[in-house]
């Protein structure tokens, strides 16, 4: 079954992956935060999806028809996955994508690559 980008996006980013807020919760200052389970059902369906995402859209630099925004967030919904499952299985995505690239260089001209657009709402390419 192949999977459009849409049907592969939205799901992740409706996925959480292990926020939790408790109205009241303070945490005191010698407390330690304790990493919570998670539920192995909804991360396994994540894991299923990034792995559809990758081979059906991944170009070896972004995503086949995506934009600068779409992929972002994409990778952040990636990285959210991984820190949660504690995987590295899509690690590349953080160093052979072209903003990736463009971010480890850090000489790139961000005013054109963005082209006056900084944030997701107003992005026109």
């Amino acid at each position: 079954m192949r999977f459009t980008l849409s049907q592969v996006s939205i799901p992740l980013i409706v996925l959480n992956l292990g926020c939790k807020f408790v109205e009241g919760a303070i945490l005191r200052p010698n407390e330690q935060l304790e990493k919570r389970d998670q539920c192995a059902l909804t991360l396994g369906i994540a894991e299923n999806l990034v792995n559809a995402l990758q081979n059906s859209f991944w170009d070896g630099n972004g995503y086949v028809n995506g934009i600068t925004w779409t992929d972002a967030n994409t990778y952040e919904d990636i990285n959210n996955l991984m820190l949660a499952a504690s995987l590295s299985t899509w690690d590349y995505v953080n160093t052979e994508s072209t903003l990736a690239q463009l971010g480890l260089a850090n000489a790139g001209n961000w005013d054109a690559f963005f082209q006056g657009s900084f944030d997701d709402s107003q992005a026109s390419f």
